[in-house]
């Protein structure tokens, strides 16, 4: 009894502990969305074989990505 108890009070405790969270709000959850911080933006992974690179071509790259 005495463990069921405590489990009980345990459940209780973590459920009021996640309600009182932070809960973002629509304009935060806005500006995320519009506005993504860089940790939430995709890496890129380049491999360049056999010498198959040149300025222009990086250049290109580069300025796709960033559109």
């Amino acid at each position: 009894m005495k463990t069921c108890h405590r489990i009980s009070t345990l459940i209780a405790i973590l459920s009021i502990v996640a309600s009182c969270s932070h809960q973002p709000s629509m304009a935060e959850l806005e500006k995320g969305f519009i506005r993504p911080p860089d940790s939430a933006k995709p890496y890129v992974w380049w491999h360049w074989l056999n010498g198959n690179v040149s300025r222009e071509g990086t250049t290109r790259d580069l300025e796709a990505m960033a559109e």
